[in-house]
């Protein structure tokens, strides 16, 4: 018994190195908009982060063979309503795990301390523009995955 559950250990892939990475520190760029970027990151694309680390996480595939070659996540932050929400993107087709990691890491929505926030952008209808998305993005293409594609291009 002891050596099936031993087996079943050593086959199971390590997590990939963004699972263990700490990023409560990680400075994130937030330049650009009239927004004070140091109150931006610790209410709203931090958490949004950490989030993102802990579902991914969560939810990856137990075999690294069923992992997705990478996943893309969209912070959509709306600063006037404190409000964040997560949208995870995965390549399609989608394997059956990859279907059961997606419905785990879900579309969650996090809140925080608003902060004051009016758009430079005015749209032709007269409109303010929207806050714009922050894109996150992890690969996690194993060695193997990475040697035959050098292969093929040689």
């Amino acid at each position: 018994m002891h050596f099936i559950l031993l087996l079943a250990t050593m086959a199971h892939a390590a997590e990939p190195p963004f699972c263990a990475q700490d990023l409560s520190k990680l400075a994130m760029p937030a330049g650009g908009t009239f927004i004070n970027p140091e109150i931006l990151q610790k209410r709203a694309l931090r958490p949004g982060l950490l989030r993102f680390q802990e579902d991914l996480c969560g939810c990856l595939p137990w075999w690294s063979r069923s992992w997705p070659a990478s996943v893309r996540a969209s912070l959509h932050i709306d600063p006037n309503k404190g409000k964040v929400r997560v949208e995870y993107i995965v390549k399609r087709p989608w394997s059956r795990s990859i279907r059961r990691m997606m419905k785990c890491m879900g579309e969650p929505m996090l809140t925080f301390e608003p902060i004051p926030y009016v758009s430079d952008i005015v749209l032709p209808s007269g409109q303010r523009g929207a806050f714009p998305h922050y894109p996150l993005l992890v690969e996690l293409d194993d060695e193997r995955a990475r040697k035959a594609r050098s292969q093929a291009r040689d």
